[in-house]
């Protein structure tokens, strides 16, 4: 098992996916935001569950429907980045990860 970090912009994403919900749902806010999380950190454990993301470069995606967890390895294997939460409704083109 390997520890999973989060980008500041993972963390910007989840905060604003968290407070979207709470508009309509606060209660259901707590659960989704707890189910992402675990998702996310799933990946310590299994760091080749999502599937590659064409045309990003060591870039990974995992589905928590409607939330894309995309995530990279540390090239030495040691950690996973969490690098972005991005709605599935969202372009994809827009996508920023560095």
């Amino acid at each position: 098992m390997v520890p999973v970090i989060y980008a500041p912009e993972a963390e910007r994403d989840l905060d604003g996916i968290t407070a979207y919900i709470a508009k309509d749902n606060p209660k259901a806010t707590e659960q989704f935001g707890y189910r992402l999380i675990s998702r996310a950190e799933l990946l310590g454990a299994l760091p080749h569950l999502g599937r590659p993301v064409h045309g990003k470069r060591q870039v990974r995606v995992l589905l928590e429907s409607p939330i894309q967890i995309y995530y990279r390895l540390a090239p030495d294997g040691r950690s996973v980045e969490i690098l972005r939460f991005w709605h599935a409704s969202r372009d994809p083109d827009s996508l920023t990860v560095d």
